[in-house]
């Protein structure tokens, strides 16, 4: 099927189905968004966005703070990247930007998204910011950790998970994703 250039596109994968999707990119699958949803990895033989049929596409990330499937992503999953040595992650290895996870629902800061399965959540953040992505509207970006150094000490703390208030009920910093695409 022909697809106008100029034709706003998202493919979304899901665990195993975000490697699947790298693959099917480096098969000839095209898009002008790539969404991982915490993916296994970047896709059998995929290190960049070079090794895809998109590499100009826009490409986004979305997971926990806490979800198993990063075991997957730092030793690369096998077949789920390009080197088991480089691992597959959807920053270093894809360039994506972090999306928030959030809440589960976003009016209730006791509700912060854990785990592996909730992404898809109706009325989460997770969900909204999917929607975002196929849409073109404005996403939530992922809140940083925040590192502490000192003499004889380093730690990080997850500001969202320290003070989930301060994010909840539409607290999150958003932009448009225009201002994110290429």
């Amino acid at each position: 099927m022909e697809v106008p250039q100029d034709t706003r596109s998202t493919c979304i994968g899901y665990s195993a189905g975000g490697s699947l999707l790298g693959t099917a990119e480096r098969e000839g699958l095209t898009a002008s968004n790539i969404l991982y949803v915490a993916p296994a990895g970047s896709g059998h033989e995929v290190s960049s966005p070079s090794d895809t049929a998109s590499p100009d596409a826009n490409r986004y990330w979305i997971q926990t703070r806490d979800d198993p499937i990063s075991v997957a992503q730092v030793g690369g999953g096998g077949f789920h990247s390009g080197s088991f040595w480089t691992g597959g992650s959807p920053k270093t290895q894809m360039g994506a930007v972090r999306l928030e996870s959030g809440f589960v629902d976003p009016k209730k800061p006791d509700s912060l998204m854990r785990g592996h399965t909730d992404y898809f959540a109706e009325g989460s953040t997770s969900a909204a910011n999917i929607q975002a992505v196929i849409n073109g509207n404005r996403v939530s970006m992922y809140v940083e950790e925040v590192f502490h150094y000192g003499f004889g000490y380093a730690y990080s703390e997850s500001p969202i998970e320290e003070r989930p208030e301060d994010y909840a009920n539409m607290k999150l910093q958003t932009v448009t994703t225009e201002s994110l695409e290429k």
